[in-house]
């Protein structure tokens, strides 16, 4: 077990489709800084460096690879 991990692609795109939502690029941001956001804080609270290593943070996605993954 690795612990805490940042929500991925593939997770959002499994929710996505099993649920029917569309997911547009901003939630999906969105949704991604308040998973880095709590991974951060948890991170913190454990006396762990808040930037230690979070996955996916200051990773940026643009239009054509949200619509490649969510088009």
């Amino acid at each position: 077990m690795a612990g805490l991990q940042a929500l991925s692609a593939t997770e959002m795109v499994a929710w996505a489709t099993i649920t029917g939502n569309l997911v547009t690029l901003q939630e999906w941001r969105m949704l991604r800084d308040m998973d880095l956001a709590f991974l951060s804080a948890v991170r913190s609270k454990d006396g762990k460096s808040p930037s230690a290593a979070v996955p996916g943070e200051g990773q940026e996605i643009n239009v054509q690879a949200f619509d490649a993954v969510f088009g």
